[in-house]
């Protein structure tokens, strides 16, 4: 019912996306509860919980310990429910603690509910900041951080993700005897601006990634815009070099800057689109930079993943759009008065009443005000 949860149609769930999942439920970390505090729906859910899990490790053969190896938590307890938006919100608290690696406290959790009974579970609440260990398989080998996720509807809707830490495969890469290509683009040549900043002060330590991977991800992993630049960098030192160079406005050689249109020459030189792949990748095996930055620059559309001949490479971690700074707030009104004036006097008290209700609610006068007028229409 609307006011106690089903724990078999919870625990049906939880089963259905492990089983879909195929992977062990002992390998499961965290599990980010719906978690709402309440008296009888915290309970249920983890009964719910408990149940999952024991017929699951019983169909697979496997020890449902009572060693407190997997944390339950709720971000609820930090920042309230969020309504429609409490599934993304969990969501998003176990991604962000598998790549910090680390649990995220409950709060408010220093007392547990005495109907939760989790003695001779594998379950434990989170209620401190705690590494988050990999499980390992049989070899010893680490695997993959694994967590679940449930959010249940008011009116009976049930959703349980289960989510896998994203690893990195084994990177493979040509010796960097050749330059990679650095595209960059922005809506603005003052955001554009901006993305250069960004770049130069994200790759100035020592902490940065492959420049093959960097290149790689500025190509497939952000989206092109009409103000655009590119080069070529051979090394993170003639990469700062050029993007010194643009900040200072100086004219760098080999930087191409354009701005892309729909209409241009160079977004329309191909009108079948296997042609255009065939003639980019050509152009790449025949080392014809220039031609690729010069047409990019003023509005060709590259699919970079279509590129052959660069190995395996990953996107890496890289600021992200930088939006512009500027505030819009509705300036406050220069006088709070309400001027008689801008009130229809001949108009009966219920418009009166309306006209005023609806200028209080959009903030062009005072409670007070509309109050201290309609007595005075009143006598």
């Amino acid at each position: 019912s609307l006011t106690a949860p089903n724990p078999k149609a919870q625990a049906a769930l939880l089963k259905d996306a492990v089983r879909d999942a195929g992977i062990d439920p002992t390998t499961i970390g965290y599990i980010e509860t719906h978690g709402t505090g309440t008296e009888l729906g915290d309970p249920i859910e983890i009964q719910g919980i408990i149940e999952a899990y024991q017929e699951l490790c019983d169909e697979s053969g496997l020890t449902f310990s009572d060693e407190a190896r997997c944390g339950l938590g709720s971000v609820k307890s930090n920042i309230g429910h969020l309504e429609l938006a409490a599934g993304v919100a969990g969501l998003i608290k176990v991604v962000l603690q598998m790549r910090h690696k680390t649990l995220a406290p409950s709060l408010h959790a220093t007392e547990q509910n005495p109907f939760i009974k989790l003695d001779g579970t594998p379950f434990h609440i989170v209620r401190e900041s705690q590494p988050w260990p990999a499980s390992k398989d049989d070899n010893g080998q680490e695997l993959p951080r694994r967590a679940g996720l449930s959010s249940f509807g008011f009116g009976g809707v049930n959703a349980h993700l289960v989510v896998e830490e994203y690893l990195n495969p084994e990177s493979t890469r040509e010796p960097l005897d050749a330059p990679v290509l650095i595209i960059l683009s922005a809506k603005d040549k003052h955001r554009l601006m901006d993305v250069v900043r960004n770049l130069l002060l994200a790759t100035a330590g020592k902490d940065r990634p492959n420049l093959h991977d960097l290149a790689y991800t500025l190509q497939v992993g952000r989206d092109a815009f009409q103000e655009r630049l590119a080069f070529e960098a051979g090394s993170y030192e003639a990469l700062h070099d050029v993007l010194k160079g643009i900040l200072a406005e100086y004219d760098v050689p080999g930087v191409y800057r354009g701005r892309a249109h729909f209409n241009s020459a160079a977004a329309n030189m191909f009108d079948d689109e296997t042609e255009k792949a065939q003639t980019v990748r050509e152009w790449w095996q025949n080392n014809e930079m220039a031609k690729l930055l010069s047409l990019w620059v003023n509005g060709l559309d590259i699919d970079w993943n279509k590129v052959d001949g660069r190995g395996i490479l990953n996107r890496v971690r890289l600021p992200v759009y930088p939006f512009a700074r500027e505030s819009f707030w509705i300036e406050p009104q220069q006088q709070n008065q309400l001027n008689e004036s801008t009130v229809a006097l001949s108009a009966g008290t219920e418009d009166l009443h309306a006209t005023l209700l609806d200028r209080v609610v959009r903030g062009d006068c005072s409670a007070e005000d509309a109050i201290r007028l309609v007595r005075e229409r009143q006598g």
